[in-house]
């Protein structure tokens, strides 16, 4: 259970709290992203997570007439999310120009048991 979503123009998110960091940002809850955690380039760039892995798989969008752009896996991260009494170690695959620092997708909804409706 999430609790507190915070609902904005359509588009839920959940404040996220970096492990043993003083950094606090939103994270989109994307229930059509059926791929996996994405933390955008710049995100990554500014905590100075480094990338393990260079794959670059494709992924699709609602839109199907744009994809977005997969640079790689970074390495794990560790999050307090709010309303989630633990912390959690997201693996992250990178992602060029997306909106928002953190998009959660269906995979670590369910893995969390968080009901998102």
């Amino acid at each position: 259970d999430t609790g507190n979503l915070i609902n904005a123009g359509g588009e839920s998110f959940v404040r996220v709290k970096i492990f043993k960091r003083d950094v606090v940002c939103r994270a989109l809850i994307d229930t059509g992203n059926l791929f996996g955690c994405l933390i955008s380039e710049d995100f990554r760039k500014n905590l100075g997570l480094k990338m393990v892995s260079m794959e670059q798989p494709e992924v699709g969008t609602v839109n199907t007439k744009s994809s977005v752009e997969i640079l790689g896996r970074a390495q794990p991260l560790r999050v307090f999310i709010e309303n989630i009494q633990k912390v959690i170690t997201i693996e992250p695959w990178v992602a060029k120009d997306i909106r928002h620092p953190l998009n959660l997708g269906r995979e670590f909804l369910s893995e969390q048991e968080v009901d998102a409706r």
